[in-house]
């Protein structure tokens, strides 16, 4: 998958344990936002990995759509 550099390893991460086998293609945040741009994207993917993780290894949610 191409996506963002900065949840490139919750994609994909995500997509390994739902048994996709996914390899990922991150793009250049950093040269695009610059560091201070990014803070607010880094903060938001801190508190989606643990929903990530959450929903991956504890409740398991169906798919809505499919």
């Amino acid at each position: 998958m191409i996506t963002q550099n900065y949840h490139l390893p919750r994609a994909v991460y995500t997509c390994h344990q739902l048994g996709v086998n996914a390899v990922g293609l991150g793009t250049p945040d950093r040269e695009i936002y610059g560091l201070r741009g990014m803070i607010p994207y880094l903060l938001r993917e801190m508190l989606a990995n643990a929903k990530a993780l959450w929903e991956i290894h504890i409740t398991r949610p169906r798919p809505t759509f499919i």
